[in-house]
């Protein structure tokens, strides 16, 4: 058995810990951790590369189902010629709170994306896999509540972006709480339904007939971080080649979408 291998396994068992209290939260921290990466670049070289000189053609930031495996999902970035995807992926990330874990700063999604305009990164494209720590952490009581909550952390998010670019998020697929992946998954359609800057890389209707794509109940094994970079892209390649048409963020529109 292989160290990635006994990680993941010792992950699977720390998913029967109590979701209650701190034992959950401590949980938390721990379960959606196999890997950190710091900002990365797909396709970096000496000379100037089209997509990384001028523009990145993508951000990817995620939680440890996009770090553990970023470079098999490199690597199909690079097998089909797509430069210029930059990775922000780290463990235990949730998309509003900001954590810390074992002396280590564990930046929430919306301050990673703060942080990179900040420092003047401007993406044709944002790619999001986040939300299966908010579904570990809880959305709440009920179905409804949980869907409205994470509607707001998903606009929350999505304000941070900004309207300049489109945004591919990535649906949950956490086979140990359907219900609750269910509901952030439905305030993810809802929220596409009105953005005509939102897709929809649907990777739990993509993977929840495929138990053997999954060394846990979370995260892929490498069969199924194969297709999950498949996933990513093909739909890289769709909206970078035909990109949806942008909506001015006028007063009538920024109200509808919840950005006002």
């Amino acid at each position: 058995m292989g160290n990635g291998e006994k990680q993941l396994r010792h992950q699977h068992s720390l998913l029967r810990l109590n979701r209650g209290g701190l034992g959950r939260r401590f949980a938390s921290w721990l379960v959606i951790v196999v890997a950190t990466a710091a900002a990365s670049i797909v396709g970096a070289s000496s000379a100037p590369v089209a997509g990384i000189a001028d523009r990145p053609n993508a951000v990817i930031i995620g939680d440890s189902i996009t770090a553990f495996h970023e470079p098999a999902l490199a690597a199909a970035f690079r097998d089909r010629g797509i430069p210029g995807i930059i990775f922000d992926a780290q463990q235990a990330r949730q998309i509003e709170a900001s954590v810390t874990y074992a002396d280590e700063s564990i930046r929430s999604g919306i301050s990673a994306i703060a942080q990179l305009k900040n420092n003047g990164v401007d993406p044709k494209l944002w790619v999001i896999e986040l939300g299966t720590n908010d579904v570990w952490n809880s959305l709440g009581e009920g179905r409804d509540e949980q869907v409205a909550y994470a509607y707001k952390l998903i606009g929350q998010l999505l304000d941070t972006v900004g309207p300049s670019a489109p945004v591919a998020w990535v649906t949950v697929s956490f086979r140990m709480y359907p219900l609750e992946s269910d509901a952030f998954n439905e305030a993810l359609r809802r929220r596409a339904a009105i953005d005509p800057r939102m897709t929809l890389i649907d990777w739990h209707a993509h993977s929840v007939t495929h138990a053997d794509w999954f060394a846990d109940p979370v995260h892929p094994n490498e069969l199924g971080a194969k297709a999950l970079g498949q996933l990513y892209v093909d739909t890289v390649l769709e909206l970078l080649a035909s990109p949806p048409e942008l909506p001015c963020v006028c007063p009538q529109h920024a109200e509808r979408l919840g950005m006002s």
